[in-house]
């Protein structure tokens, strides 16, 4: 199991972790035990491990699969309760006084039990460990709700991967997000601190749940990356490592919704209809296994230069470091981490405009193309493709400007002064 050290003295994290307990709450990856793959379990995996570095006493409740034998603090697995018995304990709980009905009314019966369920373990948990802190890695977990209907807690820390955005891009139903903006108001006023992956994503929910009064509680922090996730080599042996042809390679890395958000449609469309692309090039895709089979049903016999991986990949540094562009043409993004794991490994972007926006402003260098579905398609996208290609990009200026502006060792003082501000 990789454990991440913190490269940074523990005086420069401004606060006395010897007695603060933080309850962290939210997936981790199925590497690790857990059941999510993606940005926001690795961004919580990654979390948990540099505040326990940097000495805090770390607890993580989560759902594992299988419990590895060297976690570095202590991991919680949520009861393993049957649905009849979580459903007693849900009603058994919906007999007892509660905060929680300023949330209940939002929801369907089967959210408002599973809401009530999952107050019961919070009421048992927080009275036995007695967290200083809570921080849920996600602004719309169930968990929450269930937190803030107890009469007693802990101060309440929740990070948001772009809600804003969600709601901007009317996505409520693919996320499964309540569609009432009360709701979401209500929210925002009742927890103590929101982490925003990206300045944009916190002007989005700001803007969308009208929500200005309590912008003092929300802290944009860029994600951070762990330098040490994506390792740097030759490009001309990680093409070989992975059969790729001695052709220039377009990636595409995207688990979650890959064709209804991260835009893996439209690079296809611009693919297949580009000559020069088409020819010249190797798309490789990076996608869940259901996704993997679809791209198999629908390529045509004349693409040829197609190649799927399914994820979780083992080979995942290969495939960053055999590509020559990353290209994740996104509806929306939080921020994107998949941006930042081909920037680590030097490879340039074409992406969601804000986040290339964002990022190139933070690294201060050429990144790459922005890319805006609302205005461009296909043709737009295949043009920004060879702009880039055409291009002398120096890998290792990239990767330098990642660790030294957003990895862990850098950002995770941001997350001690956030809750230094609780602490104290």
């Amino acid at each position: 199991m990789q454990i991440f050290i913190l490269k940074r003295s523990l005086q420069e994290i401004m606060v006395d972790t010897k007695s603060s307990r933080i309850l962290y709450i939210g997936p981790i990856p199925p590497e690790y035990g857990g059941i999510k793959s993606g940005g926001v379990a690795t961004y919580f995996w990654e979390l948990t491990n540099y505040a326990h570095q940097a000495g805090y006493d770390v607890h993580l409740l989560t759902h594992l699969t299988k419990r590895c034998a060297d976690y570095p603090f202590d991991i919680i697995s949520w009861p393993k309760d049957n649905f009849l018995l979580k459903t007693l304990k849900a009603l058994l709980q919906a007999t007892r006084p509660t905060n929680s009905n300023i949330f209940l009314r939002y929801f369907g019966l089967k959210q408002k039990l599973i809401i009530l369920y999952k107050r019961q373990v919070m009421k048992k948990l927080i009275d036995d460990l007695k967290p200083d802190i809570i921080h849920v890695a996600q602004i719309f977990d169930p968990v929450v709700f269930s937190i803030l209907s107890l009469h007693s807690r802990p101060p309440l820390v929740v990070t948001d991967h772009g809600v804003g955005m969600v709601l901007e891009g009317n996505l409520i139903e693919e996320y499964q997000l309540p569609p009432n903006p009360e709701l979401w108001g209500a929210l925002i006023k009742a927890v103590d601190r929101i982490v925003c992956v990206s300045r944009f994503a916190k002007e989005a929910l700001l803007h969308h749940t009208n929500s200005f009064a309590y912008e003092q509680k929300m802290f944009a922090i860029l994600n951070p990356i762990n330098e040490e996730k994506i390792k740097f080599y030759d490009k001309l042996n990680a093409k070989k490592k992975l059969n790729l042809p001695n052709l220039r390679t377009i990636l595409f890395v995207g688990v979650h919704l890959p064709f209804e958000k991260k835009g893996l449609g439209v690079l296809l469309k611009a693919f297949a209809e580009d000559e020069c692309l088409k020819k010249n090039t190797t798309l490789l895709i990076v996608a869940d296994p259901g996704t993997c089979i679809r791209i198999q049903r629908i390529i045509k016999g004349d693409l040829v230069n197609i190649h799927t991986i399914q994820a979780p990949a083992q080979n995942l540094d290969d495939c960053y470091n055999a590509s020559d562009v990353f290209v994740m043409p996104s509806k929306l993004e939080g921020i994107g981490l998949a941006y930042y794991e081909a920037l680590l490994s030097g490879v340039p972007i074409i992406g969601y405009h804000k986040s290339v926006e964002e990022l190139q402003s933070a690294l201060n260098l050429y990144i790459g193309e922005k890319y805006n579905s609302e205005f461009e398609g296909a043709v737009e996208l295949a043009e920004k493709i060879k702009k880039v290609l055409d291009m002398e990009i120096n890998r290792e200026a990239l990767r330098k400007a990642v660790i030294e502006h957003l990895s862990w060792k850098v950002k995770f003082r941001e997350y001690g002064e956030l809750y230094d501000s609780l602490l104290t």
